[in-house]
C-alpha cells in the first residue's frame, strides 16, 4: 500500500508545476498568515488606543483619597473612561483588571452623582457586577475585593456577611499593600465592631505598617482615628512602637477630641 504524500498540494504534479507551487506556497503562505494576523490585531489595537486616555483619567483619580471628591475629574471624564474600558473588555474579555477598573470609575461616578439618585443606584449595581465578573477571572485581586466590600456596603447600607467576607478576602489575598492602605484602613475602622478576630488582626497589622512609613502617613491614620472615634484602636495597635510619652502627645495633639478639632480632622 502506497503512503499518501505529506503535502497533498504536490501530489501527482509535474516537476515544473511542483516547483511553482513550492515557490507560491513559500511566498504566499507567510503573507497570508500575516494578513490574517493583522486583520485580527486591528480591533485589539483600536481597543488599546481607546484604553490609554481611560488609564490616564483613572490614574488621576487613584491619586486622590475617597473623601477628596471636589478634586476628582468630572462625571463626563469618568463616563468617557468607562466607555473606553468597556471597549477593551469586548476584546480582552479575560483581563480581570479591566473589569475592576470599570467598576472603580463607576464607583467614582456614584460619588459624584449621589448614591440616592437613580443614576447612582444603577451605576453602583453595574460596578458590583463588574467587580464580581473580574473576580471570577482573577480571585486573587485584593483591590477588587476591597472595592466590592465598599460597593456592597453602599448598596446595602449595613455591614452584611457579604460585605465582611469581601473585606476578609481582600486581606487574605494581599495582607499588606501600600496602595490600599488608606482605603482599606478607612473601611476596616468603619466596620470594626463587626469584624471577627482574624479581620481585626489583619487590620492591626496594616495599621502598624501604616504608622511606620512616615509622618504624613501617620497623620492620615490619626485623621481616620478622629473620623471613626478609633483613637483607642490605633493606640493599642502601635503601643510598642513608641515610648509612653510620645504616645501621650500623639493622642493629646492629634487624636483626642480637642486634638481632632485643632488639626481639622473633623
Amino acid at each position: 500500500m502506497k503512503r499518501r504524500p505529506a503535502n497533498i498540494l504536490n501530489w501527482s504534479l509535474s516537476p515544473s508545476t511542483k516547483a511553482m507551487v513550492d515557490r507560491v506556497t513559500a511566498i504566499g503562505l507567510p503573507a497570508l498568515i500575516g494578513v490574517v494576523l493583522i486583520t485580527l490585531a486591528v480591533p485589539r489595537m483600536a481597543a488599546e488606543v481607546r484604553i490609554i486616555p481611560a488609564d490616564n483619567t483613572l490614574e488621576k483619580v487613584r491619586s486622590l483619597n475617597w473623601d477628596e471628591l471636589q478634586d476628582a475629574p468630572k462625571a463626563e471624564a469618568l463616563s468617557d473612561a468607562v466607555v473606553a474600558l468597556e471597549a477593551g473588555q469586548s476584546i480582552h474579555d479575560r483581563n480581570a483588571d479591566l473589569y475592576s477598573d470599570v467598576a472603580f470609575a463607576q464607583l467614582r461616578q456614584v460619588d459624584l452623582v449621589g448614591i440616592d439618585s437613580e443614576a447612582g443606584k444603577a451605576l453602583l449595581s453595574d460596578a458590583i457586577e463588574n467587580l464580581k465578573a473580574g473576580l471570577k477571572r482573577n480571585p486573587a485581586n485584593s483591590f477588587a475585593w476591597a472595592r466590592l466590600s465598599y460597593a456592597l456596603l453602599l448598596q446595602n447600607g449595613e455591614p452584611t456577611d457579604e460585605v465582611l467576607e469581601a473585606l476578609a478576602w481582600s486581606y487574605q489575598t494581599g495582607p499588606i499593600m501600600e496602595k490600599l492602605l488608606y482605603f482599606r484602613t478607612d473601611l476596616s475602622l468603619r466596620l470594626w465592631p463587626h469584624l471577627d478576630f482574624a479581620g481585626r488582626d489583619f487590620a492591626i497589622e496594616q495599621i502598624r505598617f501604616y504608622w511606620k512609613i512616615d509622618w504624613n502617613h501617620r497623620k492620615e491614620l490619626m485623621s481616620l482615628a478622629c473620623r471613626y472615634d478609633a483613637a483607642f484602636i490605633i493606640q493599642n495597635a502601635v503601643v510598642d512602637l513608641l515610648e509612653a510619652k510620645d504616645l501621650d502627645w500623639h493622642y493629646r495633639d492629634y487624636m483626642s477630641p480637642e486634638g481632632c478639632q485643632k488639626q481639622g480632622f473633623l
